[in-house]
Order: structure tokens, then C-alpha cells, then sequence
């Protein structure tokens, strides 16, 4: 289930940017997903040939393995944008304290949005309810 959600995803990927992916165990830098605990992957490449990507249980929907492959991109959260704060408003108090860091702002040096306007649908964009109490 797993590999056809991802492969799923990176379909989604191809249709809506110039980015391609194939399978390959010999190319130089892979993403290699495996299920653990949780829906994870870390930003950018991590300095070695594989990126991990974790889609654990409750993670099988292409949405979530599209959001994580934008992480394992280099992609930030929508909501973290440095600019964020004039288009929504982030209320730490309603989120639960171990999910507060998701919401953390970058800054210009971390986050070059290249003169693209907020997009609250993004696939990287949390739903509003997402951390709530």
C-alpha cells in the first residue's frame, strides 16, 4: 500500500512541476520510504545518497506522502512562512504543546518564497484544525 501511495504522489509531483522521479537503486541521491512510527521527513537533503521518508501507519493517503515528498524537496511549511502572519493568524494557544514547533516562522534567510503569494490550499499548508486541543 505504501509504494503505490508514494508512487501516487510523485505523479502528482510530475503533473504539477518539472520534477521527475523513477525507481533506482544505483542513482546518486534517493528517497528511501519505509513505514515507522508517524508521517516524517526531514527538509532538504540531510548530506549523504538517501533521504529517509516515513509513512507509518495512518499516513496511506496520497496527500500526506505528497506533503512529506515536499519536505524530503526542501519545502518548508506553508504556515511558516515568514510573511505568514499577514495572511493568517497562528493561535499557540490552541495548539498542543509538542506540535507548537510545527508552526515555527523562518525567516528570509531560511525561506526564499520566490515572489509566490501565500496559497492556504498548498499541500503543505496544515488544515486549520490540524494541532488543536
Amino acid at each position: 500500500l505504501v509504494r503505490s501511495v508514494f508512487k501516487k504522489a510523485t505523479e502528482e509531483w510530475r503533473k504539477d512541476t518539472c520534477i521527475d522521479f523513477y525507481e533506482s537503486y544505483t542513482a546518486p541521491n534517493k528517497i528511501r520510504v519505509f513505514m515507522e512510527d508517524g508521517c516524517w521527513s526531514y527538509v532538504g537533503r540531510t548530506g549523504g545518497e538517501v533521504q529517509d521518508l516515513s509513512l507509518g501507519q495512518g499516513c496511506e493517503s496520497v496527500g500526506t506522502a505528497a506533503h512529506e515528498l515536499g519536505h524530503a524537496l526542501g519545502l518548508y511549511h506553508t504556515q511558516s512562512r515568514y510573511d505568514r502572519d499577514q495572511f493568517i493568524t497562528v493561535n499557540v494557544a490552541n495548539i498542543k504543546p509538542d506540535w507548537v514547533s510545527q508552526f515555527t516562522k523562518q525567516t528570509t534567510f531560511t525561506n526564499d518564497n520566490y515572489g509566490i503569494t501565500y496559497d492556504p490550499g498548498s499541500i503543505m499548508h496544515y488544515g486549520a484544525m490540524r494541532f488543536e486541543f
